[in-house]
């Protein structure tokens, strides 16, 4: 894991205290790349994954913006 995080391919995490488990935010350009990424890891088989993709900020106010106009314009 350490090393992923030098070359940059996970942005942050680390292991919740007192507990077996872990959470990092990865840097990947599809989910094929993450998919390898994580099957890459000598514990992959080991553990239970819990994948949850993130929208940055901006983008889904865009789109929450052309959704709410969408709506308008069909009442």
């Amino acid at each position: 894991m350490a090393k992923l995080e030098a070359e940059g391919k996970i942005l942050a995490g680390g292991v919740a205290a007192g507990k077996r488990a872990g959470c990092f935010i990865a840097d990947v350009s599809s989910n094929d790349e993450l998919n390898a990424l994580l099957q890459g890891l000598p514990f992959w088989g080991l553990l239970k994954w819990d994948i949850t993709p993130l929208q940055n900020f901006g983008d889904r106010a865009a789109q929450d913006r052309q959704r709410a106009e969408a709506m308008k314009s069909s009442l």
